[in-house]
């Protein structure tokens, strides 16, 4: 189960210390039956205390792929990244990207219109990463990255 969090602007959330105090609590109360991970689309939010609080609980930080985030390729050396036995990636859109200007771009989703080829080189890390890490990796390659969610998971392989 994958728990989206929206960009927050700084009237919501003025300091990601109050987020991350108020995630820890939340996260702290969910029943162990699934597998968690969060999705942060703040940018500023990837200190290593995001990273304690998600270890803490043994839930995994989203590798996001996402207008206003860094590249996966940015996100994947981050120092202690993995934080559970699994992990997730959602390979949404190119940064500095936004969904209308995709779907623009790509609509009607039939074929690869633009290779993302440090996603995708992201992507294959990762997959080698968790494969020798033995973890468990939950991939979600969106129509928005390049203009078709199976040819790029075909360019990957």
């Amino acid at each position: 189960m994958i728990f989206e969090f929206g960009t927050f602007s700084k009237a919501d959330c003025s300091e990601p210390a109050q987020f991350f105090e108020d995630l820890a609590t939340f996260l702290s109360r969910l029943p162990r039956v699934l597998r968690y991970c969060v999705e942060i689309r703040n940018d500023d939010y990837l200190p290593a205390q995001y990273f304690d609080v998600l270890r803490s609980n043994s839930i995994a930080h989203t590798f996001t792929s996402w207008s206003r985030m860094p590249s996966l390729r940015e996100q994947l050396p981050i120092g202690d990244v993995f934080t559970a036995p699994h992990t997730a990636a959602r390979a949404l859109l190119r940064p500095g990207r936004s969904y209308n200007q995709a779907v623009k771009l790509f609509a009607p989703y039939r074929q690869v219109n633009e290779a993302y080829p440090s996603a995708r080189d992201a992507l294959r890390g990762l997959i080698s990463r968790t494969r020798r890490e033995k973890r468990t990796a939950y991939i979600h390659i969106n129509n928005r990255l390049e203009g078709n969610a199976i040819g790029t998971t075909e360019g990957i392989l």
